[in-house]
């Protein structure tokens, strides 16, 4: 292969992998299921159904491609709750599966912070659902001291 070819080819690679991605759910909006889900308790653990503060199951982390540590494997003993206990992989996670899966649960034709909030809560299926008040009351509290709806 020439060298023209072979430096193109890295070219092409490279503008692909610093292609800018586009995150759904806003840093404070993070923060807000964050403290609605365990006041953002990061040495929380796991359970026997979810892990971290964001209590990600398998099958969340699973949909929301499955990100990991750095030098890690998403199909390495562990890593799913190696992620969900660390700050920026458990978010990646979380902006993964919104990319996938965020849409309008209130019916009001946007998509927000709210939405979010009820769609990792409650499953995109049932985001609709009402959810538990202290969940609600921990989120709108937090979404009003940033000014966020």
């Amino acid at each position: 292969m020439s060298r023209y070819v072979l430096l193109t080819l890295l070219i092409c690679s490279l503008l692909h992998w610093a292609e800018p991605q586009f995150d759904p759910v806003s840093t404070e909006c993070l923060q807000c299921i964050c403290e609605a889900t365990s006041n953002c308790d990061f040495n929380i653990g796991c359970s026997p159904n979810t892990c971290g503060p964001y209590a990600m199951t398998w099958g969340y982390w699973n949909d929301g491609q499955r990100p990991v540590l750095d030098q890690d494997s998403s199909y390495a003993d562990g890593a799913y709750t190696r992620c969900a206990n660390d700050k920026w992989c458990a978010e990646r996670a979380v902006q993964n599966y919104m990319l996938r899966y965020g849409h309008d649960c209130n019916g009001d034709e946007e998509i927000t912070c709210y939405d979010y909030a009820a769609i990792h809560r409650s499953g995109s299926n049932n985001c609709g659902a009402q959810l538990d008040s202290e969940y609600v009351n921990k989120l709108v509290n937090c979404m009003t001291q940033y000014s966020i709806y």
